[in-house]
């Protein structure tokens, strides 16, 4: 009798236990993503989604990967003088109970070096990776160009009308 209640016992302390490990990515997800086609020749894309979380604790995004391309990046598009830069973050917070949105003229994953080209229909396959070392697997739909300027609308981007130029910084 005492060998099979040990039994029982360490049984649901090792549940319990699996189950917090596993809770953290649980209440994060990821909805919506999508990849901008670009030309067969681009050597950068742009990858957009929305990540929420549903738990008690901010999470803390630490990067992305991809098996098609060589690296991702997590960038924020930034207006100064109209200069639009891209500028690479190295963490991001998802808040509690709350989300981050990747989206066009503000945070998005750069897609570097595409492994082969990609068009409209196809799916790319994406990992978050967080802080806590969970990784978060989702894929996302290769959609055509929205208005001929990558998907962003300048006149309606605050600062947009008189950008000059566009550059990247931190790759």
């Amino acid at each position: 009798m005492y060998k099979t209640m040990t039994r029982v016992l360490v049984s649901i302390i090792l549940l319990l236990g699996s189950a917090g490990v596993f809770a953290g990515t649980d209440a994060v997800v990821v909805e919506n993503p999508w990849v901008r086609e670009a030309p067969p020749f681009s050597k950068v894309l742009g990858a957009y989604l929305t990540v929420k979380n549903s738990g008690e604790q901010n999470r803390i995004l630490t990067g992305a990967s991809s098996p098609a391309f060589e690296r991702v990046e997590m960038h924020k598009t930034e207006i100064r003088d109209g200069v639009a830069s891209m500028i690479r973050q190295d963490t991001l917070e998802v808040p509690a109970n709350g989300a981050l949105v990747f989206e066009s003229g503000g945070y998005h994953l750069m897609l570097i070096g595409p492994r082969t080209p990609l068009k409209a229909g196809d799916h790319v396959e994406m990992s978050l990776l967080f802080s806590n070392g969970d990784s978060l697997p989702f894929s996302a739909e290769v959609r055509k160009d929205m208005d001929g300027m990558g998907g962003m609308n300048m006149k309606n981007m605050p600062g947009m009308g008189g950008m000059k130029e566009m550059k990247m910084e931190g790759m």
